[in-house]
């Protein structure tokens, strides 16, 4: 057991001092703090740089430069709905285009494959999901409400429109380079037979 009478080393400090006004003055409240925000538990869906090839369902060309393409993209997504649903009651889809991009082909170069042009598509299908959801249950009786949820399921392709399609090559301004050495004299201090041998570009 220790006393501390006896301890020499010990020492108090009085409560510092605090002004009457301060001591008037009311304590303030404290804001209420915004409740966090749920975490959906859908995952983000990522992007990548290999796209998957679609062939085309059909192909009318009605011009020599519009073609009217058919295509069917397989595309698929694994998503939670936010509440427990007791049954789907309707699925509605809608078909967003958010890219479309033709690339032809180029010319052909006698003794190298030629290419077949592509179309390019991006997109996302809009499902509204409307569900029931049960909020009181008997013994003979289920009662519920009606929800909506609406998700984006992001597709990407290319179709090879193959080679019996008869489409104008897109033509590439071309531009040539000719590089020619020209002779400057050299500085004093070098051999009077040394020149200075530099490139230009002309085009």
């Amino acid at each position: 057991m220790i006393i501390k009478n006896n301890c020499p080393h010990e020492w108090n400090q009085s409560s510092p001092f605090v002004p009457a006004w301060a001591q008037q003055m009311p304590t303030p409240a404290c804001s209420p703090q915004p409740e966090p925000e749920p975490v959906t538990p859908n995952p983000v869906f990522p992007a990548t740089a290999s796209l998957q090839m679609c062939t085309p369902i059909q192909l009318v060309q009605t011009s020599p430069t519009t073609v009217l393409v058919t295509v069917s993209i397989p595309a698929e997504a694994i998503f939670t709905l936010p509440t427990k649903a007791l049954e789907i009651k309707r699925i509605k889809k809608n078909l967003k285009i958010t890219q479309c991009r033709f690339f032809n082909f180029m010319p052909p170069v006698p003794g190298k494959p030629q290419d077949t042009p592509k179309l390019f598509l991006g997109g996302f299908v809009r499902k509204d999901i409307q569900y029931s959801e049960a909020t009181r249950q008997t013994a003979h009786t289920v009662e519920g409400t009606i929800k909506d949820f609406v998700v984006d399921v992001p597709y990407s392709c290319v179709i090879d429109l193959g080679s019996t399609l008869v489409i104008p090559p897109t033509l590439f301004s071309q531009q040539l380079e000719y590089e020619f050495l020209s002779s400057k004299p050299l500085p004093s201090g070098f051999s009077p037979k040394d020149t200075l041998m530099s490139g230009d570009i002309s085009g």
